[in-house]
């Protein structure tokens, strides 16, 4: 009895796990679950107009070594003057400790926003697409939903890598699922307003970034300082006579020197990196009023009740 009550458990246990299993084309198995758990994944790993750190970590090192790579080979082409002593700010001993780390985060965000500006042509161009009927007599309910889910689909094969074209399906989806025409609108805001919400966030280590250069110059203000105060006091104690006061006034002016171009870099850097941001985010702003108009003139304006809807 006990070696048959063992067997039918296996068997009950066997068939638990085939109803878990879905067949796929070339003859094996595959778990729903696995299936599932990796089709999530993919959704939560989408970022329309937030691109990843470690992709713009790597371009700002490379666009800082082939700044310094030019920097150094102009310093040592170019004869003394204004733009040589420009060039000079960037190579001087005292100033890299500053300047350098600087330099990186400004090319660090110059990367954030250049990805930002490529992921933003490619999201614009879903607004071209016809994926709403045309036609002005065309109405929206849980019927011809369907026919607009089609569309979309022979339209583009994985409309969710597009903002605009994930919201009509998550709204269209719940219209032919549910029939509720009064949620679509509902979920259009709910969907507009996650996606302001993640637009402010994606320029969080920006407006970090443009904070914390002007920082960076600061502190090489600190550092020149400290230096031109101690060697002034190096000088005064170490010279018997005015003339020899004068001839070590050099390195007291180096020290000064150093405060204010690691200052003038950090400021020069932070504004630019602040105006191009404010560019872009003015930009990316206009983009997602113009998914909202789009959802409101081509989904909203058009939903009408069903037959069966206005009969129950």
């Amino acid at each position: 009895m006990d070696n048959d009550e063992e067997v039918n458990l296996k068997a009950v246990k066997r068939s638990m796990f085939d109803e878990l299993e879905v067949p796929v084309a070339s003859g094996k198995t595959k778990k729903s679950t696995s299936t599932n758990n990796s089709s999530v994944a993919a959704w939560k790993s989408i970022s329309y107009l937030d691109p990843r750190r470690s992709q713009t970590l790597f371009m700002g090192l490379a666009f800082t070594l082939v700044f310094y790579v030019t920097v150094y080979a102009l310093g040592a082409s170019l004869p003394d003057g204004w733009l040589g002593g420009l060039v000079d700010i960037f190579l001087k001993p005292r100033n890299l400790i500053v300047v350098i780390p600087a330099c990186a985060l400004f090319f660090w965000g110059i990367s954030i926003l250049l990805l930002k500006r490529i992921r933003l042509r490619k999201q614009k161009s879903a607004l071209t697409l016809s994926v709403i009927p045309q036609d002005p007599n065309f109405i929206l309910n849980a019927e011809t939903s369907k026919l607009v889910l089609g569309r979309l689909e022979k339209t583009i094969s994985d409309p969710d890598q597009f903002l605009l074209l994930r919201r009509i399906r998550i709204s269209i989806s719940n219209l032919r699922n549910l029939g509720q025409v009064s949620d679509v609108s509902e979920i259009l805001r709910a969907e507009s307003e996650e996606d302001v919400a993640r637009h402010e966030n994606s320029y969080a280590l920006i407006h970090s970034f443009i904070w914390a250069i002007p920082v960076l110059g600061f502190i090489g203000t600190a550092i020149g300082l400290s230096v031109a105060i101690g060697d002034f006091g190096s000088v005064l104690a170490g010279a018997n006579d005015l003339s020899a006061i004068k001839e070590s006034l050099g390195s007291v002016t180096s020290g000064l020197g150093t405060a204010f171009e690691t200052t003038l870099v950090g400021l020069f850097l932070a504004l630019i990196l602040q105006m191009v941001a404010a560019i872009q985010e003015d930009e990316e702003a206009k983009f997602l009023n113009d998914c909202s108009v789009y959802c409101q003139e081509a989904i909203v304006s058009r939903l009408r009740i069903s037959s069966d809807n206005k009969s129950n």
